[in-house]
Parts: structure tokens; C-alpha cells; sequence
């Protein structure tokens, strides 16, 4: 696990605005059974980058994985409810 997660922080310092390293973090928490380190992680995350579509799609799986797809529903819900164009336009 601390080589997955020193290869994602290298990640990070290439590109600080790549949500790579913290979804990367986030999966390996999760292999390593610290699902909710994982779910913090990303909850985190998407507070502080709302439009980060990759992000929220990661906590979002997150939630589904975790039985909670209430909880999946609302997050994407909320990224619809802010930007309804942007998603609609990524539809096949």
C-alpha cells in the first residue's frame, strides 16, 4: 500500500490539480478494508473541488460499493442539479 501511495503522490506533484492521487489514495484504503479512510478521502475531495467530475464518480462508486446508493444518488445528483448542461452533453 505505501508504494501505491507514494507512486500517486508523485501524481500529485506533477499535476496538483489531478484528481489521480486522491482517488488512487482512495482505492487503495479500500483494498487495504479502510473503506471509511476511503470515504472520507473523497468526501473531502469533492468539498473542495464540487465540479470535479472524476472525484465524484470515484465516491459515488464508493458509496455503491459500501451498499449505500442513496447516498451515490445524491452526490451525483447534486453535480446534475450544478452543472445539467455539462453532464447531459457527455451522454452518448
Amino acid at each position: 500500500m505505501r508504494a501505491g501511495l507514494a507512486k500517486a503522490h508523485d501524481f500529485a506533484k506533477e499535476d496538483p490539480d489531478n484528481p489521480l492521487y486522491k482517488i488512487v489514495s482512495a482505492e487503495l484504503y479500500e483494498k487495504a478494508g479502510r473503506r471509511d479512510d476511503a470515504v472520507d478521502l473523497l468526501e473531502r475531495a469533492v468539498a473542495d473541488r464540487p465540479s470535479a467530475d472524476a472525484l465524484i464518480g470515484a465516491l459515488s462508486g464508493l458509496y455503491v460499493r459500501a451498499g449505500e446508493p442513496g447516498k451515490a444518488e445524491a452526490v451525483l445528483n447534486t453535480r446534475l442539479q450544478a452543472d445539467p448542461i455539462t453532464l447531459r452533453s457527455a451522454r452518448p
